[in-house]
């Protein structure tokens, strides 16, 4: 935890200086409403957030990001994380020969002729 908020640091160091203020309140607030609202045993939310900070200090220290809209950063890394979440839908079927096949859910039904 402590060397990924010495890489916010520098990350935050290396923007403009009319940014810095803002960006270092921002991370400040998230540790700290982060490590306050998790137990030490609840492993799974401690990995998400840990995944989540990283993909935002990818972020920040993408050389595009100037720093001036942080709640930008929050909202991409909110989405990333659904769209991650998400999967295709797809549909499992067997065919005549008992050999599974997945298709995509919106993929034509192939039409067979049943025997009796």
């Amino acid at each position: 935890m402590l060397t990924l908020y010495r890489y916010f640091l520098t990350a935050i160091n290396a923007k403009a200086p009319a940014a810095r203020p803002a960006l270092l309140a921002t991370v400040r607030a998230g540790f700290a409403r982060g490590g306050a609202a998790l137990k030490r045993s609840d492993f799974a939310r401690i990995e998400h957030r840990l995944r989540q900070a990283q993909k935002q200090l990818e972020l920040l220290q993408s050389p595009g990001f100037t720093g001036g809209d942080t709640q930008s950063v929050q909202r991409v890394v909110q989405r990333e994380d659904v769209l991650a979440k998400t999967k295709p839908r797809v549909r499992v079927r067997y065919d005549a020969r008992g050999n599974r096949v997945v298709e995509p859910q919106g993929a034509p039904k192939e039409h067979t002729q049943h025997r009796r």
